[in-house]
């Protein structure tokens, strides 16, 4: 089972319809997982954009944890199904989707064995002015908010080996969200996978997209297992 997520503010990954619902929601994916034997799975957290204000708003001023709440509830769906795996549950997300992965693999590793970080924001003071301060306010104002959702500092807890995709070239979750967090893991001797992309910014296309897609699945393939 690989758990496709957003989760975050301003998008909505379930619709009633089939393909692609966003910007972060490509149909290859499915395709791909699919081909290798997986099942998809999403779930839109409180927080996320569609359901009306008293949705979105439990996640103001600590960014994460209702997502990660009703993404485990769903999980303990998924565990009433007799052809779901659930030692073997995986997560893919982009943009506050890796963020989520990577909480998601700190905060619940008996849950989430593997996960993919698609330019995800490790620590919300780097992030953009605005949108954080939207909905964690500032620093100064919030400091409990920021240190509960700061990756880096609890990078040492994770227990899966994280696949991290970035773009050089990203100008909006910038490198040193990744970079940062590598440098934690490989000081506490933390296994990882890193695809840079080149000349590639927040919004993977072309060649950038099939290099972060196929790396997606090897690393699926490869830790999770698909086919025999």
């Amino acid at each position: 089972m690989i758990i496709h997520w957003y989760g975050g503010p301003t998008q909505q990954l379930v619709s009633n319809r089939y393909g692609a619902t966003n910007i972060f929601n490509h149909i290859e994916r499915d395709v791909l997982y699919t081909q290798e034997g997986f099942i998809v799975w999403r779930l839109d957290n409180r927080g996320s954009f569609g359901r009306g204000h008293r949705f979105e708003t439990p996640i103001y001023k600590e960014l994460g944890k209702a997502a990660l709440d009703d993404q485990l509830a769903g999980v303990e769906y998924l565990r009433t199904l007799p052809y779901v795996d659930a030692s073997r549950i995986g997560t893919d997300g982009k943009s506050f989707g890796g963020f989520l992965t990577l909480y998601g693999l700190i905060h619940a590793p008996e849950v989430f064995k593997v996960g993919v970080d698609g330019s995800g924001p490790t620590n919300w003071a780097y992030y953009d002015t605005i949108y954080t301060e939207r909905y964690m306010q500032t620093p100064s104002d919030n400091p409990a908010g920021y240190a509960a959702t700061n990756l880096i500092t609890i990078a040492d807890q994770l227990m899966a080996a994280p696949l991290i995709i970035h773009g050089l070239a990203d100008t909006n979750v910038h490198l040193e969200n990744s970079i940062n967090l590598i440098q934690v893991l490989e000081q506490y001797d933390k296994p990882f996978y890193f695809v840079p992309l080149p000349n590639e910014d927040h919004h993977y296309a072309g060649d950038g997209l099939a290099t972060a897609l196929a790396a997606s699945v090897n690393y699926f393939v490869q830790n999770l297992g698909g086919h025999p």
